[in-house]
């Protein structure tokens, strides 16, 4: 018995929060769009430069159900710290690019602390524009909205703009399914807890390229 409570407190006070999955709640937990994301997988190097002879500013370790990683200057590497989004079951780790070059991607490697660094690019990174990230996987697994957006954007829409008066509002849906995008605006059918459908255009980003919804991923 005292060796099974020893156990338990060993797994209890080891556990690494770092490992656990991650996926943006507000607008503002992501704090650097740029121009789209990179998927990242096995040992990705962060370097100040564009050089592999500079320092690592910080190393991540990321495979399927296991995640780690070293910053400098900070004690603890946190996922939700580090990407946009992390889902262990689905392999995805996505870092945000503010932009790229012929051989490396400037990213933004701690949303929250707003650290960047160069990653060069191989066969293990795959960039990925906002646009294609929300109708790729928004098709897939549906699109959930931000808590924290403007009712003014919670609308719909009969055209991909505002020229005609809304359609319909509403508030927190419990799935939007993705139909098709415009530019900066999808077409939807949002089904509210209430199980009432709703169909109409509205924004999936501002026009400051700020992002109000994201795909579920899970």
């Amino acid at each position: 018995m005292k060796k099974f409570l020893f156990l338990f407190f060993v797994f209890l006070f080891s556990f690494n929060p770092s490992f656990a999955d991650y996926m943006p709640a507000y607008t503002n937990s992501i704090s650097h769009f740029g121009i789209g994301a990179v998927s990242v997988r096995g040992n990705i190097t962060v370097y100040p430069d564009n050089n592999t002879d500079s320092k690592p500013l910080a190393i991540f370790q990321i495979d399927k159900n296991y995640f780690d990683c070293k910053k400098q200057g900070v004690k603890k590497c946190l996922a939700d710290d580090s990407f946009v989004a992390y889902v262990c079951e689905k392999e995805t780790a996505l870092f945000s690019v503010e932009y790229d070059t012929d051989e490396w991607y400037y990213i933004c490697y701690d949303q929250s602390r707003k650290l960047f660094g160069w990653i060069k690019k191989s066969e293990s990174i795959d960039f990925i524009p906002w646009e294609n990230l929300i109708d790729t996987y928004g098709r897939k697994y549906g699109l959930y909205l931000f808590r924290n957006v403007d009712d003014k954007y919670k609308k719909l829409y009969p055209a991909p703009n505002e020229i005609k008066p809304a359609l319909d509002d509403f508030y927190y849906p419990k799935h939007i399914a993705l139909w098709l995008i415009s530019g900066d605006w999808i077409l939807v059918k949002l089904t509210g807890y209430d199980n009432v459908t709703k169909t109409g255009w509205m924004r999936w980003r501002l026009d400051n390229k700020g992002l109000i919804v994201f795909p579920k991923f899970k």
